[in-house]
């Protein structure tokens, strides 16, 4: 069942078509989903969309995000990368926040985020929908996870002095509502740090449906730089910052390898994922996602907003 819904930031119900897409992970149906624009505040969406209960189904435990603990990998460059990279987001978070405080990652999946904030002395919880990625945070990383959602988790206001969002608003199905929930619990000059795929970026615009941004239908919303700062502003942020950093080569190779399922052999589609992701492949498109990011139109987009004293 395919259920239209209203914008969920204004609430027009009137809208243009952006683009229509399919599911490229190919985990429950082959259908069209598609993603439209609001006629009058211009955010996308994807509408109509599978129910609440439906969702649930797009997200399988062997989904990427829920990955396993670092450690467990079997190779060292990729253990390497995936340390270098939750490094690189404590030091984001720390540009705005040096002093170790409270910390809250919602959509923590498994936990390595903040594994990588409590080293550096923080104390954190988390919140995350998905119980078998939940239970092994709590058992396995000794960490304080909700399993369930932001709005049933017993959050005190006013208790964070920092709150992330990796990879998770586009998820959520009424943004603006997390957005205001989120603006309660931050302490007065706390931070909330969110990344989101940029619908205006350059990889959106080059690869077009086969854009791994897109990721329908598990990414109910979608976002520009001037939608999100809208919406920020709306709920009451101030002091709006934003930034390129995060997810360059694996959201293009990802993409590469939607566009070379159009291939016609599978050994061809095999082949050109391989070669993409191969280190020389990364070495020549830097100059690339170098750029991308200096313009903020890389395939990701981070923002910085705090809320007032």
């Amino acid at each position: 069942m395919r259920v239209h819904i209203p914008c969920g930031f204004c609430g027009s119900e009137q809208y243009h078509p952006h683009i229509t897409l399919t599911d490229r992970l190919g985990l429950v149906t082959d259908e069209q989903f598609h993603v439209v624009s609001c006629a009058e505040c211009t955010l996308l969406r994807l509408n109509p969309r599978p129910t609440v209960d439906e969702l649930g189904a797009f997200y399988p435990d062997d989904y990427a995000p829920f990955e396993q603990p670092i450690q467990s990998d079997h190779s060292p460059l990729r253990r390497w990368m995936r340390r270098r990279f939750q490094q690189k987001r404590v030091r984001a978070v720390r540009t705005f926040q040096p002093e170790a405080g409270r910390a809250l990652d919602v959509g923590c999946a498994t936990g390595l985020f903040l594994e990588a904030l409590r080293s550096e002395g923080w104390q954190v919880q988390g919140v995350e929908l998905n119980e078998r990625a939940a239970t092994f945070a709590r058992e396995q990383l000794k960490l304080d996870v909700f399993c369930g959602t932001l709005e049933d988790a017993p959050l005190v206001k006013g208790s964070f002095d920092v709150i992330t969002l990796w990879h998770v608003l586009e998820h959520l199905p009424e943004p603006a509502a997390a957005l205001s929930r989120l603006y309660d619990l931050l302490a007065p000059g706390g931070t909330l740090v969110l990344t989101v795929p940029n619908a205006a970026g350059w990889d959106a615009r080059l690869w077009g449906p086969w854009w791994a941004g897109w990721d329908a239908p598990r990414h109910l919303y979608h976002f520009t730089p001037h939608t999100l700062e809208h919406l920020l502003n709306a709920v009451g942020f101030g002091q709006i910052r934003l930034s390129s950093f995060t997810d360059r080569h694996g959201v293009w190779v990802l993409s590469a390898a939607h566009w070379a399922q159009a291939a016609p052999t599978h050994r061809l589609r095999a082949l050109w994922s391989r070669v993409l992701g191969t280190l020389p492949a990364q070495v020549l498109s830097y100059p690339y996602f170098t750029v991308a990011e200096r313009f903020n139109s890389s395939s990701a987009m981070t923002f910085f907003a705090q809320k007032g004293e």
